[in-house]
């Protein structure tokens, strides 16, 4: 898995404001509510993505934000491949971030992917949250079938 080079918005749908709580943001970034405002979202945290920053900002910022949007980036990427939440905030992945405790969620596709990936963002897309732990107990006593 990687992240995806930061790019620039092409275009964005369901334009709206947000107040920016924390931290600097650059177009295209994930971002979600934590509660008190927006901050970057990330796989890791407990803030999903509903929306794309639309602009550059910093903490205390009042900036366009958007539910989709088509994103440039001059990552090489695959056509048809899936977009996901990296672990890192703010940040795309080109893979699912895969580590216990992360959310997996889906945030596009690549519908161009030469020269440069362009990909298709939607902060809408139904996204599933899973988390299966198990002892190493049960590993080994299914491993020796007893």
């Amino acid at each position: 898995m990687a992240d995806i080079t930061r790019g620039f918005l092409i275009e964005a749908q369901n334009i709206s404001r947000g107040q920016l709580l924390n931290g600097t943001v650059s177009a295209g970034d994930p971002i979600g509510l934590d509660g008190t405002g927006w901050v970057r979202a990330d796989a890791d945290g407990v803030v999903s993505c509903l929306a794309f920053a639309c602009q550059d900002g910093v903490s205390g910022d009042r900036i366009s934000i958007c539910e989709k949007g088509l994103y440039q980036t001059t990552t090489t990427l695959t056509a048809g491949g899936m977009v996901f939440l990296s672990a890192t905030a703010g940040r795309l992945a080109d893979a699912t971030v895969g580590a216990i405790g992360t959310m997996t969620q889906v945030l596009g596709w690549v519908v161009g992917a030469s020269p440069s990936g362009l990909i298709s963002l939607s902060a809408t897309i139904p996204h599933v949250e899973a988390t299966f732990q198990t002892s190493l107990a049960t590993i080994i006593i299914a491993a020796a079938g007893t």
